[in-house]
């Protein structure tokens, strides 16, 4: 499968250096998301062409945009017009629901933009559930990724009491990282694994009540 590609930086930051502006993307006029372009790393690409054919409309007819880093979310369909703006456009899509709600220090809930994807993992083996039986050596592994690529895996087999670090695959691209490690438990009974990746400037998964927040996996050992 080949697409064809319109590359765009999304660097407008470095014309007007001292203006935060904004990329706003209309899907049949209504506002979708909101690229900020403050970033170099940005870079957007427009697809109008699939196996050499136009887009079809399961697809994105005329235009789909395509965020590398980003969220799906932020892949809009039906891409129809470009705004350049320095604030976020308003509308339902980018005011409601494609944010994250966020708990304030004060108390107060803010909502940040489901932007770059934060660093994620997921356990893949063993399976939710599983039973061993005691004395074996259990192979943990999973994927991890990131914009920008996970820089470390820790793995828990207490629910997170205690940490370990995983192998992690270098990054490649934009590919998942696979992570890897082994594990012996001492003693029969159940036991949750947990798995946490870390990103540039020590961002790691939240342990609960974010998309991204770690994967946990029950075993049983007899």
């Amino acid at each position: 499968m080949t697409l064809g590609l319109m590359a765009r930086r999304g660097t407008c930051g470095r014309v007007v250096s001292t203006t935060a502006l904004s990329q706003a993307f209309l899907a049949t006029d209504t506002p979708r998301t909101c690229l900020c372009s403050g970033s170099a790393r940005v870079i957007v690409l427009i697809a109008y062409e699939l196996n050499g054919e136009p887009l079809p409309p399961e697809h994105g007819f005329p235009a789909r945009l395509l965020a590398p880093g980003y969220y799906g979310t932020n892949n809009v369909k039906w891409l129809s017009r470009l705004t350049l703006a320095k604030t976020r456009a308003a509308g339902p899509f980018l005011t409601r629901w494609y944010n994250d709600v966020v708990e304030h220090p004060a108390g107060q809930p803010r909502c940040n933009p489901v932007w770059a994807i934060a660093p994620d993992s997921v356990i893949v083996s063993p399976a939710p559930d599983q039973s061993y039986a005691l004395g074996s050596v259990i192979e943990i592994w999973g994927w991890a990724w990131s914009d920008g690529a996970a820089t470390a895996l820790d793995v828990s087999f207490d629910a997170g009491v205690r940490w370990a670090t995983a192998r992690l695959d270098p990054p490649s691209g934009r590919s998942w990282q696979r992570f890897t490690t082994t594990w012996a438990p001492k003693a029969p009974g159940r036991y949750e694994i947990v798995a946490c990746a870390q990103a540039a400037e020590g961002r790691k998964q939240p342990s609960v009540g974010a998309r991204n927040a770690i994967h946990r996996v029950a075993v049983e050992v007899v």
